[in-house]
């Protein structure tokens, strides 16, 4: 045998498959079954971290992240020094009518000036389209447009309530009459308001908003750590952030993402409940061997370290086995997917997947850390094992 004395008999143990086949059967389906719970569960996390990263990009690329709002004027120096803010913009926003030759429909309306954007940070990259002042042009949610059966250049009127003024004729809401300029991606349900924007100055008039009152619009670099930014506002100032609106749906994907993540694991812990029951099994058919031993002067800490080096094998080569398996999995789903005739939504070509280091680690960690636990009770006792009563015994 090689040394060290302890790694030797552990292999010989967990290699010995002759005289224990029923344990030793039992070890190898632990074995498979950590290697497909840890390959199911890397691809899965890999899958909803890509679908979660996609919808952020969809959802909250034209969503305001953050607007921050004040009826008096005020500095937009502090603003600036926020954590994660990468740019600022002027902002307004409301309800209005939206009426056509085919009807009229509720929409959120949104004005930004993006002529003073401040973004002095280089690594900012804030999408946005410039819109002349006074052309009263607006571009309008796709499915708007369906709704409606519009076309580019189509002539409609936004009438607001907001700000509404009293005449000899009663109260009278602000309209206007703009034209459409093209069309954005349909990013909301059946049940959400669609939205339109226009020139900020247009909307501005629109909305009858007078020039004391500012509102910004504040872009951050990861719109998931807006807790951060937000606990940092000035305390005078009013603030709505994307999670009003779509805060919801993200946590309804969260809770999917960690529903399914939970559901495979399970397949880790049976498994790793197989490997205490081998490992039991092989320390009941080896006491007289361990009697023997310890008779011959093996320490108790020594008997319990072979023994949770022979459960561990299985747990490590099993986690091994689904590593590999895994990641190749993952980089290929969308073949696997074709192969399969399974198909993909008709708005992207391959299924999106983030193979992130930090996810792979806590699972890898998690399957070891069962598998270590499951034979700490079988190798403790062995260790306690009573060499006189086993070698009376003759068992």
């Amino acid at each position: 045998m090689f040394k060290p004395l302890t790694l030797s008999i552990a292999v010989r143990y967990l290699l010995a498959r002759k005289t224990h086949k029923f344990a030793s059967f039992v070890a190898l389906i632990s074995t498979i079954g950590i290697a497909l719970g840890v390959s199911a569960l890397i691809v899965v996390t890999s899958v909803m971290q890509g679908l979660q990263d996609r919808l952020k990009d969809n959802l909250l690329g034209s969503t305001p992240h953050l607007i921050v709002s004040s009826d008096a004027a005020f500095d937009t120096a502090a603003l600036k020094i926020l954590p994660h803010v990468i740019a600022i913009a002027p902002f307004v926003s409301g309800q209005a009518l939206l009426q056509s030759d085919n009807g009229i429909v509720l929409v959120n309306v949104e004005g930004e000036d993006t002529l003073n954007l401040d973004s002095d940070i280089k690594k900012a990259d804030v999408p946005h389209d410039k819109l002349a002042e006074g052309s009263f042009e607006l571009y309008a949610d796709m499915g708007l447009l369906i709704k409606l059966n519009l076309n580019l250049h189509d002539k409609v009127r936004l009438i607001s309530t907001q700000n509404a003024r009293y005449t000899p004729l009663g109260l009278t809401p602000s309209q206007r009459i703009f034209y459409i300029k093209g069309a954005t991606p349909s990013l909301t349900g059946d049940n959400s308001i669609p939205t339109v924007k226009g020139n900020y100055s247009d909307i501005k008039k629109l909305l009858r908003i007078n020039n004391k009152s500012s509102s910004y619009r504040l872009y951050l670099s990861d719109p998931f750590l807006i807790n951060e930014t937000v606990e940092k506002l000035p305390q005078n100032l009013k603030y709505t952030t994307w999670q009003d609106s779509k805060g919801d749906f993200f946590k309804a994907v969260a809770m999917e993402k960690l529903t399914m993540s939970l559901m495979l694991f399970l397949v880790i812990i049976v498994a790793a409940f197989n490997i205490l029951s081998a490992l039991a099994m092989m320390v009941s058919s080896r006491l007289s061997e361990i009697a023997v031993l310890k008779t011959l002067g093996m320490k108790e800490k020594t008997i319990l370290l072979i023994f949770i080096m022979t459960g561990s094998g299985c747990g490590i080569a099993g986690t091994l086995i689904g590593l590999l398996l895994g990641i190749p999995l993952t980089q290929n789903i969308t073949k696997i997917t074709e192969l399969l005739n399974i198909s993909v939504t008709a708005q992207a070509t391959e299924l999106p997947t983030v193979i992130s280091p930090l996810n792979i680690s806590l699972i890898i960690a998690g399957a070891l850390f069962l598998s270590l636990l499951c034979t700490i009770y079988p190798a403790y006792k062995a260790a306690k094992t009573d060499p006189v009563l086993h070698l009376q015994q003759g068992y």
